[in-house]
């Protein structure tokens, strides 16, 4: 699991006083380090200003937040787990894999399996992560009568399959699966992120 964090310092005017002096000030910059590792971007900063971090935070009064996120080798990983357990089961499905904001990392279609699931597996798992919950919760919440709940904007997998992914208590994507039951469906999912050695429960 990598760790990424994202780092903005912006001046808007000619002679903005900013962290690093004046826009005219030769030492200004205009930093943008986006999906830097931590300590990548410790050595970077150092080497640009001494205390970048300190000076940030003293200057806006806010700290910037780091958090994991799914690598390729992770998404590769629990593709391959879900897809063992699919075949260990003979069920024919589709498995997406989404980030944390529901953008599509990975699809796999086996054999097989009905052309609408290439559909509705990427929107359980987009269901899932973007709820930071399992996509299983607001098909009961509308089978117990909570109609209003398909007005719910961009949540369009709301069937069992869809399955979060956390780590250290963040959501960092999510994996849906279709074709079988909404059940095994599940299980499949679960499967691919126990190979992360996560509890998908």
């Amino acid at each position: 699991m990598q760790m990424k964090t994202r780092f903005h310092l912006f001046a808007t005017q000619q002679n903005e006083l900013t962290p690093f002096g004046t826009r005219n000030d030769e030492r200004y910059r205009i930093v943008v380090l986006a999906g830097v590792n931590p300590l990548q971007f410790q050595s970077l900063a150092a080497g640009l200003y001494p205390s970048l971090q300190d000076t940030y935070e003293n200057y806006y009064g806010v700290k910037m937040f780091s958090k994991p996120v799914l690598s390729l080798e992770d998404v590769k990983k629990m593709a391959a787990a879900a897809e063992a357990e699919a075949i260990a089961n003979q069920w024919p499905v589709v498995i997406a894999i989404v980030d944390d904001g529901g953008h599509l990392l990975y699809l796999e279609r086996m054999d097989g399996v009905a052309p609408v699931s290439a559909q509705i597996a990427p929107a359980k798992a987009m269901t899932a992560a973007l709820g930071k919950r399992e996509s299983r919760i607001y098909e009961e919440m509308i089978n117990n009568g909570r109609f209003s709940f398909l007005s719910a904007p961009q949540l369009e997998g709301m069937l069992e399959g869809g399955v979060p992914v956390f780590v250290e208590g963040m959501c960092v994507g999510a994996i849906g699966v279709s074709g079988v039951k909404s059940s095994q469906d599940a299980q499949i999912a679960k499967a691919g992120i126990a190979a992360l050695g996560l509890d998908p429960n």
